[in-house]
This record gives structure tokens, sequence and C-alpha cells, in this order.
């Protein structure tokens, strides 16, 4: 036991050679191995045969996306990328979101997440759904795929996602819709920036909603530019009537009287004599 403590490695014993002098000290004798070998026979016994190894979380996600039809397929990358927090450094993070998020009471997307559940690609917590591991987006490289693809846009998603609850949560204000170039830039992304990313129905009516207000908006000015314009016309040409009847010439020769009877009552004619 003293040489188990010596200073230099290459003087201290073989490990088997200190647990047999341990053994031999604690049963009172000297063992030349018999209890060592004794006890690796026994566990061998009791050891499996075959050792079980769970397939890489790639392999998972994709066998349970082979396994989904064509039209829900297409409604996974919706479903994860809603679950992958993005960061200006290109860092990805699990993201917890809540069910009516992913699902949105769309009957396809309900299905394909309670596949994704019973596969243990996604768990469900007390505050939402989310990733099991946040190692899948870099194992599966067909989720990779989509994350490249719309990497541009999720923070753009992110954001109308929130505006959307946002408003949603307060009785759905007109004062909270989307307008100007946040609106601009939400729909130039829906329309044309989007990928294999959908809006669940709350989004697109938040969207939708935002767009219709300013064209009833736009419709509202061009209006009251087009009011403003006649009256100044009208106002112009008013002017010029006014000016032009200053500017004209009393007739010469007359005698003008006023009268207060008949039809020509308050107003200036010329008497009897100096019209005849």
């Amino acid at each position: 036991m003293g040489r188990a403590l010596a200073k230099r490695a290459q003087d201290r014993p073989p490990a088997r050679d200190l647990l047999l002098g341990l053994l031999s000290v604690r049963g009172g004798g000297r063992d030349d191995g018999g209890l060592l070998d004794r006890g690796l026979s026994a566990a061998a016994e009791v050891r499996p045969s075959v050792v079980v190894t769970s397939p890489p979380l790639g392999a998972v996600a994709e066998r349970v996306y082979d396994s989904l039809s064509p039209a829900e397929r297409a409604v996974v990358p919706d479903i994860l990328l809603r679950l992958i927090q993005t960061t200006e450094g290109g860092g990805d993070m699990p993201r917890t979101a809540d069910p009516d998020e992913v699902g949105g009471g769309r009957p396809g997307h309900e299905a394909v997440l309670s596949a994704l559940l019973a596969a243990g690609l996604v768990v469900r917590e007390e505050a939402g759904v989310r990733l099991a591991s946040a190692a899948l987006p870099r194992a599966w490289p067909r989720l990779r795929e989509w994350l490249d693809a719309e990497r541009p846009g999720l923070a753009i998603h992110r954001r109308l996602g929130e505006a959307a609850r946002l408003w949603e949560l307060h009785d759905r204000r007109p004062g909270d819709l989307y307008q100007g170039s946040a609106l601009e830039i939400a729909r130039t992304w829906a329309t044309e920036g989007r990928r294999v990313v959908t809006l669940n129905p709350l989004e697109e009516r938040f969207l939708t909603e935002g767009v219709t207000m300013a064209a009833r908006r736009v419709r509202r000015r061009r209006q009251v530019t087009a009011a403003l314009v006649a009256l100044s016309v009208v106002a112009a040409g008013a002017g010029v009537y006014a000016e032009a009847r200053r500017r004209r010439p009393w007739p010469s020769g007359r005698r003008w009287r006023r009268t207060w009877t008949g039809p020509w009552r308050g107003r200036w004619r010329c008497g009897p004599r100096a019209c005849g």
C-alpha cells in the first residue's frame, strides 16, 4: 500500500494489484485474484448481451418527417421555426411558444404538432411548447436548410406575431395596427419574402386589417385634397369675378337714382329724363 503513495508514477503499482491488495487486507488473508475474477464473472452474467443505443437526433427527425403526408410535411417547418429564436450574431436558441400561435386552430398544424410531441422532438410545458433539444437545428440538416432560407425574415415574423397578439389582447383596437414603414416591411415580407413559414389566422387578420386601414386613409386623404382643390378653384373664380365687377366702368351720360318701390326696390336705375 505504501507504493501507491510514491511520488513517481512508475513506482506506483497497477490498479489491479492495488485492488487485490485492498481485498486481501479486507478479507484477512491473501487473494491471488480469485475473488476479483469471480466478481467479473458474476457481472458478466447480468450484463446485457446487446448494447442498446439511441438513434441520432437527426435520424429520428427525418424518420418522423418521412412518415407524414406531403401536406403535413409542408407544415413541419412552420411549426419548428416558430420554436427557434435567432440572434443578430447568428446564434439560434430554443423558444417557448403558445400552442395557439403554433397551431392557431388549423387542423393540419395540430396533427403535425401531435406527431412531433409523440416522437419527442417537441415537448409541452406549462408556458407552451418548445424544442426538446437545442441541438436539433444542428443535428437535422433539413431544419438547418429551412432556417437559413427564412433567417432574413424571421425577426420580421416574430415582431409581427407579437404585435398581432397585443392587438388581440387589447380587443383589436385600430390604434394597435401596423402603419407606415412597419406595415410596409411586414406586407413586403408576407407577399414576397416568405419561403416555408405561413401566417396563422390571427397574424393574417392583423396584417389585412392594417392594409385595409392604410388604404382607407389614402382614400380619405385624396378626397380631402380634391375638396380643397375644388374650393380653391371656386375661391379663385369668385375673386376674379369680384375684381372684374369692381373694375367695370359706370355708364356715362345718364343720371342714376335709387328706387324704394316696385321690382327695382333698393337698386340703382336711371331716371326717366336721363334714360329717355
